[in-house]
């Protein structure tokens, strides 16, 4: 019996052996263009965050960018220090970049910012803030009440004394005075004086004490002091360098005694002990 031997492909379409090497290869190049991609995909990320890093210290930490120059206007009664220990608090209390960035950096600071009655500085009623990013320089312009008189208290331990606005509202502490130019309000009823605070509980009551002051004014009053002994009284003594004394309440306004002090005082008031205006449209004197 005579054997055959023949070759056979597989079915299903097998391939030739230079055609596997040629797969291999094309495998490969991919492969390696592959990885090529990666390799600089990655060079470029390091080359970019490098950069990026470069150009954030060169914003936090360079010169240039430090701030050259604060000019303050209106500082007259204020501390420029403390106008700059507030700002610096709230910013600081700002942004994430503000805070990073410190006070220090021009960056750190609003191009434009007001404040309107800051907290703990009652003598300021407004600051405004300019940056000046070319020069590097902060503007602030500060505008500050005017005082109207002096308050003291005999609350606490000792005797306390500050200056008051036409808001009477505490503004500044004042050395302890007399007689004077300025007007001195007396309170002997036992309240504690505080800054930023009102003089009077009341907003009726302190403009109908306001109200005095202007009346007194109005008519050149030269007083030497006002005492307030009572405050549950609502009443309020008026004492002048010339002339008698002036009792006042708190419960209504003042502005039509002014016609009565100006009568009496061209009369020629020397020989008048008191003129008693606490009952509204009346007024008693001795």
């Amino acid at each position: 019996m005579n054997w055959s031997i023949r070759k056979t492909r597989s079915r299903g379409g097998g391939e030739s052996l230079s055609e596997r090497k040629n797969q291999s290869l094309s495998d490969l190049q991919k492969k390696k263009s592959r990885r090529k991609k990666i390799f600089w995909a990655v060079l470029w990320f390091l080359f970019i965050f490098t950069g990026a890093c470069l150009l954030v210290h060169g914003l936090i930490w360079s010169s240039w960018f430090q701030i050259k120059e604060v000019n303050y206007f209106g500082v007259d009664r204020s501390n420029e220090e403390e106008i700059m220990n507030y700002l610096v608090s709230d910013i600081a209390g700002g942004s994430w970049l503000q805070r990073v960035l410190s006070f220090k950096h021009i960056l750190a600071w609003p191009a434009h910012e007001s404040w309107q009655r800051p907290v703990f500085l009652p003598i300021i009623s407004k600051i405004e803030l300019e940056r000046n990013f070319w020069d590097r320089s902060l503007n602030v312009t500060v505008s500050e009440w005017q005082p109207l008189g002096i308050w003291c208290s005999t609350g606490g331990d000792k005797e306390k004394c500050g200056w008051f606005n036409s808001d009477g509202l505490v503004i500044q502490k004042a050395p302890l005075a007399e007689g004077s130019l300025i007007p001195v309000v007396r309170d002997v009823s036992g309240k504690e004086l505080k800054l930023g605070k009102k003089i009077l509980e009341s907003e009726e009551k302190t403009a109908n004490l306001l109200s005095v002051f202007k009346v007194l004014f109005a008519e050149h009053i030269p007083i030497t002091e006002v005492r307030l002994e009572r405050s549950a009284t609502d009443e309020i003594k008026v004492f002048q360098t010339n002339g008698p004394e002036m009792y006042f309440s708190l419960r209504f306004p003042a502005n039509l005694t002014q016609g009565p002090i100006h009568a009496l005082r061209a009369e020629g008031w020397e020989n008048l002990t008191y003129l008693d205006f606490r009952i509204e449209n009346r007024v008693y004197y001795k």
